[in-house]
């Protein structure tokens, strides 16, 4: 991953990124943050996105980013919505987060707030630069844009401010959003 840490240090400021979820959750952990930040959510988002991998083998989950934002030599990448091609709708992909939608539930904020169908429009209007791939390979979106199948993909958002809002594990995860 020492390549990809290279290639990022090399991008302009705000080119909008696919990374595939492992790669962001693990491999680029260390410059990757997602909305959901509270460690115990993040973990538990993790697994729901496996057993969404274990429903649909097929499935493929990328991480959109708003973007590289570079400071100095370091590199911050910050998302709040996952694509994810696969064959479960939309309704199936919400009844997968429902058992977490309930107000005392610890894990509430890794429910999306927002799951549709990506539409064109959406991923013309990400104006996404590079897709990242689990293997390391780092290629131009535009050359790859056809992998996408997009009447089956999936957006899940999480608007930020209705998770600020969500009662959470004491203010921790919240003090780290405002800080």
């Amino acid at each position: 991953m020492i390549k990809v840490h290279d290639k990022l240090l090399q991008m302009g400021n705000n080119e909008v990124l696919l990374i595939e979820s492992n790669v962001f959750f693990k491999e680029l952990s260390d410059v990757c943050f997602f909305v959901v930040d509270d460690e115990d959510e993040l973990n538990e988002l993790k697994k729901v996105l496996n057993d969404i991998k274990t429903i649909d083998h097929n499935a493929s989950i990328f991480c959109c980013t708003y973007g590289v934002d570079r400071s100095d030599d370091k590199v911050y990448i910050y998302c709040d919505n996952l694509w994810i091609d696969t064959f479960l709708s939309v309704e199936d992909l919400q009844f997968v987060f429902s058992k977490y939608d309930k107000e005392n539930n610890s894990f509430r904020g890794i429910v999306p707030s927002y799951v549709k169908v990506l539409s064109e429009d959406d991923i013309i209007n990400e104006n996404i630069k590079y897709i990242i791939y689990d293997n390391g390979i780092i290629n131009d979106y535009k050359k790859e844009n056809e992998i996408i199948e997009i009447s089956n993909t999936k957006s899940l958002l999480w608007d930020w401010m209705k998770i600020w809002y969500w009662p959470v594990k004491g203010f921790a995860a919240i003090k780290r959003r405002i800080e």
